[in-house]
């Protein structure tokens, strides 16, 4: 999915495949555009754990 997409940006694919995910653009001060944290069905990014291959990242 993540290849048939065409999409170059992860967060935009995740957005369009789990419809509950959100990835705010956050305003360009401070460099804070290097990040954007994930929002899960509403929850901000210091409540959301992201596991990988079942470790915590």
């Amino acid at each position: 999915s993540l290849r048939s997409s065409g999409s170059s940006e992860l967060g935009t694919v995740l957005a369009r495949l789990i419809p509950s995910i959100n990835f705010p653009r956050p305003s360009l001060v401070d460099g804070a555009e290097l990040t954007r944290p994930a929002q899960l069905r509403g929850l901000s990014p210091d409540q959301v754990l992201v596991l990988v291959n079942g470790k915590r990242r």
